[in-house]
């Protein structure tokens, strides 16, 4: 509610990169094998945070406003008509290397390229089902 976004999440069933790029102009990208709402796994989503202005989507900066969130923001996540809340606990940037970040430590995370125009960096977002 705080950045007011709302996007489908799309399920995707391929890793591969390309596959991913063309989805995510469709919405955020669940990634494959992680966990669905509710579960006690950790569930991944990335979205874009900028696009080229060829590209013909309207969620190519979706994620771009998601360094606005910080700690203890509510992420709301509708699923199988029901709704799951999100407390965010961490906010940080890391290295486009260091995703490592799918374990089952938190119930949801976040990501996109960052600074918004580059794929320097991720940002990251951690959240927990509350």
């Amino acid at each position: 509610p705080k950045i007011d976004l709302r996007t489908p999440i799309i399920f995707s069933q391929s890793e591969e990169k390309k596959d991913i790029t063309k989805t995510l102009e469709q919405g955020i990208v669940h990634w494959p094998e992680t966990g669905y709402p509710g579960e006690k796994k950790n569930m991944a989503l990335v979205g874009h945070s900028s696009g080229y202005f060829w590209e013909n989507s309207p969620y190519t900066q979706i994620f771009s406003h998601l360094n606005k969130l910080t700690s203890g923001d509510t992420i709301i996540i509708f699923y199988n008509q029901k709704r799951y809340s999100y407390q965010v606990e961490e906010i940080k940037i890391v290295t486009s290397k260091s995703i490592k970040i799918l374990p089952d430590e938190t119930d949801l995370t976040l990501i996109t390229c960052w600074p918004p125009g580059t794929t320097l960096k991720r940002l990251v977002v951690k959240a927990r089902l509350i």
